[in-house]
């Protein structure tokens, strides 16, 4: 407790008129050799009360009340007897001495209460944490006993923190599931002849109950504050529950493939398997056209032949993305004129213009190689779907093409940007997000506005990633959409292994 300052100075002066009022009461030999002994009292109570300023008073009212009251010189300042004045010289000296004394014990002992206070308090803390840590922490001194170890090893472990301190035990590697007691015995030798900065390991332990525990342990080297190795500090954690479920999501992830695999390969032998009666079906409607018909059974034909059509082309869709999905589609690079593929698709969807009366152009720019390397065949799919998409959905206006030369740094390959603009339906912004998965259409099914079963553009995606291309979408609904796509190609000569990463891209 504090007590008020003003206090302080009170008891000084109490203290001292009462030593000086008992002591002359009680008379006082001059030269008496116990004067400076008695009124030493009331300094060293005053200093021990109020500290330096107390003390000093008391100490300069000592001197006063010896000099006025306790001499034959009173009233003088001068003392005749030189013997006399040094004694009460010495009296004053060390009442300031005692004052300074006690002063420097009160910061003393005042710091020294302060600092346990602290300690105490840190310690409590560090109770507090170490107590209700969800980890099993320990310190592992450097001759691989164990210093302290975390009361939740018991809840992770089944084992008390005593039981892993007991000398002649070795607790914490007895408890290690067999299979991975080699992990352990690696670890520890390589932490107490290496001392590596931190590690991390996963092993096993099993309880005394049975249960086998998944154990994610980590470590580091501790020292003192004057830099020595005072062994290392380990936690370890129970990610029995992680594992569980890391276990079971790749269990789910090997059977996803596996039903992935089985869907594509059954998709590809049903492919097959309709195709070879389908070719039957189309074989029969080519003779049928050469025979002599009337006008109702030419229109039945013709809707025949659309429909065999689209069914081939369809079979032909899901046989590209079974292969694509299964890893067994690829690509064969020769060289091929660009001018070759723009003559195939502007044959390809000529009708098809000329019947909604759209106009139809595919530019090459004059920069372009006349002759690349690449895969002619995809390439002219990927078109064909894009452009076959902008047709289909463009009612009037134009589907135009172009194919553009990109900047490249590379001597042996080039970067080829395509555009396929139309002026059609436009898409929103919803439907963006899903345009590219399989069986995707743009219309609301219930409309059958427009017919196809949604493969296309999840074909092109798949093909240009396996290409080594790029595609984006910018498109606005009731305005039109424009397709990009950036593609690389090797110029004739060049080596297989050129890199397209920097050519243009």
């Amino acid at each position: 407790m504090t007590l008020p300052r003003w206090f302080t100075y009170v008891f000084a002066l109490a203290t001292t008129a009462a030593t000086l009022l008992a002591r002359s009461a009680g008379g006082f030999a001059p030269g008496d050799p116990t004067m400076s002994g008695l009124f030493i009292i009331p300094i060293v109570l005053s200093a021990y009360v109020g500290k330096l300023g107390p003390g000093l008073l008391s100490t300069a009212l000592v001197g006063l009340g010896v000099k006025y009251f306790f001499t034959p010189e009173i009233h003088s300042f001068v003392f005749l007897d030189s013997s006399r004045f040094f004694q009460w010289l010495s009296m004053l000296a060390a009442g300031i001495i005692i004052s300074v004394l006690v002063e420097a014990l009160h910061r003393t002992q005042k710091k020294l209460q302060t600092d346990v206070a602290a300690r105490r308090l840190a310690e409590e803390h560090l109770r507090i944490v170490s107590d209700n840590t969800y980890d099993w922490e320990y310190w592992r001194a450097p001759d691989g006993k164990y210093v302290w170890v975390s009361p939740s090893s018991e809840t992770i472990s089944g084992h008390p923190p005593g039981e892993f301190m007991e000398a002649g035990r070795d607790v914490a590697r007895d408890i290690v599931y067999p299979p991975d007691r080699h992990v352990w015995d690696e670890h520890i030798r390589e932490v107490d002849n290496l001392h590596p900065e931190h590690r991390e390991i996963e092993f096993r332990i099993v309880k005394p109950t049975g249960e086998i525990v998944w154990i994610g342990h980590t470590c580091k080297p501790i020292f003192s504050g004057a830099g020595a190795f005072l062994g290392r500090r380990g936690c370890n954690r129970d990610i029995t529950g992680h594992k569980t479920v890391q276990a079971q999501l790749i269990a789910m992830k090997d059977n996803a493939e596996a039903s992935d695999k089985a869907k594509s390969e059954f998709l590809a032998n049903m492919s097959h398997e309709i195709r070879t009666p389908l070719n039957g079906i189309v074989g029969v409607l080519q003779i049928m056209e050469m025979a002599a018909l009337d006008e109702e059974q030419k229109e039945f034909l013709v809707i025949a032949q659309k429909s065999s059509d689209r069914l081939s082309r369809l079979l032909s869709d899901i046989l590209d993305l079974s292969r694509i999905e299964a890893g067994k589609f690829y690509l064969c690079e020769a060289d091929f004129l660009l001018k070759d593929v723009k003559a195939s698709i502007l044959e390809i969807f000529a009708v098809a213009v000329n019947a909604d009366d759209i106009r139809f152009d595919f530019s090459i720019d004059e920069r372009l190689p006349p002759v690349l390397k690449g895969d002619e065949n995809r390439l002219t799919q990927i078109l064909f779907n894009l452009v076959g998409n902008a047709i289909k959905f463009t009612q009037k206006g134009f589907v135009q093409i172009d194919a553009s030369l990109l900047h490249s740094d590379c001597n042996s390959a080039i970067r080829v940007l395509f555009t396929v603009s139309d002026t059609g339906i436009g898409l929103s912004g919803e439907q963006l997000e899903y345009i590219f998965d399989p069986f995707t259409q743009v219309d609301a099914p219930h409309t059958k506005r427009f017919q196809g079963a949604g493969l296309g553009l999840s074909i092109v995606r798949k093909l240009v990633k396996m290409m080594g291309g790029e595609l984006c979408i910018d498109s606005a609904e009731g305005e039109g959409t424009t397709v990009y796509l950036s593609q690389a190609f090797r110029l004739p000569g060049s080596r297989p292994e050129v890199d397209f990463a920097g050519c243009g891209k």
